[in-house]
């Protein structure tokens, strides 16, 4: 007997992600939605239903079980760059061996659910040592143009690029000096380990805002502001930047 929950429709055993009660909604415009997924040890989410393209940033890794609703297709992953094949294989050998896959803290991975959902329930391990949690970015709106040319990454190289997004994973102070006096885009920055420091500007304000990033923290750019960034501690900082094409 299928069981009506809450946020599905009657006939339903599963809820959109947005009505999941593990996935809490962050921040939200008209170009993103950000929730926080938390999986916590030996603990199963609902099963729930991805329909927008999604970024997933770990920021406390744990291992974790994945498990699409019967009759339905699974999920698409897409990996950066910056995950070595050995990672991948060793991710796919103990997926299919064991079941389920170990996803490490500051990596990020890309479903692609836009034009193909995914109705899937996630459970941790009983031997996480402490709850998973990992950042979901929904992208609203795919390939959408917002007329803005960003600036200040050029002699940067893309961790992972589509026809929505452009990411680079920043490590700061050494990206420093491939970035421009300032950058320009529509956008986010994620902050992953460290601090980093984003002072925001604008031609049209003579007022400058200062956003100091940790772990986890982001802000948005919709392309109206340059971003100057720096390093206050002057030590080894993290960050992903996510231009919207």
């Amino acid at each position: 007997m299928l069981q009506h929950k809450e946020g599905a429709s009657i006939g339903q055993d599963w809820v959109d992600v947005g009505n999941e009660p593990n996935h809490g909604e962050i921040f939200k415009n008209e170009q993103i939605r950000v929730y926080v997924a938390v999986i916590r040890p030996g603990v199963e989410t609902l099963y729930h239903r991805h329909d927008k393209d999604t970024l997933y940033v770990v920021l406390e890794g744990g291992k974790n079980y994945s498990t699409a609703l019967p009759g339905t297709k699974t999920g698409k992953y897409v990996l950066p760059k910056s995950i070595s094949l050995k990672q991948k294989v060793k991710w796919l050998l103990t997926r299919s061996i064991y079941g389920w896959t170990y996803l490490p803290k500051s990596i990020y991975l890309l479903m692609h659910n836009e034009g193909n959902p995914v109705i899937h329930k996630v459970r941790g391990a009983e031997d996480n040592p402490s709850d998973m949690r990992m950042l979901g970015i929904e992208f609203l709106k795919p390939g959408g143009r917002h007329g803005c040319v960003p600036t200040g990454t050029e002699s940067l190289t893309a961790d992972y690029e589509d026809d929505t997004v452009r990411i680079f994973c920043l490590r700061l102070p050494f990206d420093l000096e491939g970035l421009a006096e300032y950058v320009c885009f529509v956008g986010t920055v994620i902050g992953l380990k460290g601090t980093i420091r984003i002072e925001a500007s604008s031609p049209d304000d003579p007022e400058r805002v200062l956003h100091d990033l940790t772990e986890g923290d982001l802000v948005w750019n919709d392309g109206r502001r340059q971003f100057t960034f720096t390093v206050p501690e002057k030590s080894e900082s993290k960050a992903l930047l996510i231009q919207m094409k």
